[in-house]
């Protein structure tokens, strides 16, 4: 049962455990640990020691709070598609659509496939599309190259 105002109010309790909180009106700290974890993903430093080195901070605090921070996507600000195809349930058509989405640095975040039927099937593949991949006539003539593929289709293009 939810609890009343009052209760929350009178209680240590969190009013949520997680909040989205403008940068700017956070700690330092919390930033810095941000630019850390950037460094470490893009290779630029090797190390925890030489990031928070640049990044100006101890590495103590980087280790208290690296596990409770991390950036939000906005997914209205990232390029989400999602792409049906029909294909003949014998082909290797879906690996290859699969190579051919994350050869282009598209990032796939689902697949689902229908029962088949009459020897065809339907898969939806939702992606976020890479920066180098805006072309989606080009990767829809590219997708319906593959062999067994007789349909593609595009829901958010």
């Amino acid at each position: 049962m939810a609890k009343s105002v009052n209760e929350i109010i009178n209680s240590d309790e969190y009013v949520s455990e997680y909040l989205l909180v403008k940068s700017s009106a956070l700690p330092e700290v919390y930033n810095n640990v941000m630019k850390v974890k950037l460094l470490l993903q893009s290779g630029e430093v090797t190390s925890v020691n030489d990031a928070v080195k640049r990044v100006g901070m101890s590495r103590s605090a980087y280790y208290k709070y690296r596990d409770d921070i991390s950036a939000w996507e906005d997914p209205i600000e990232q390029d989400l598609i999602t792409i049906v195809v029909n294909f003949a349930v014998e082909s290797e058509a879906l690996s290859e659509i699969v190579i051919i989405l994350s050869s282009e640095g598209n990032k796939l975040l689902n697949i689902s496939q229908s029962l088949p039927r009459s020897g065809f099937t339907d898969v939806m593949l939702s992606c976020n599309l890479g920066d180098d991949n805006k072309d989606l006539v080009a990767l829809r003539r590219r997708i319906s190259k593959v062999p067994g593929v007789r349909k593609v289709e595009f829901l958010n293009d």
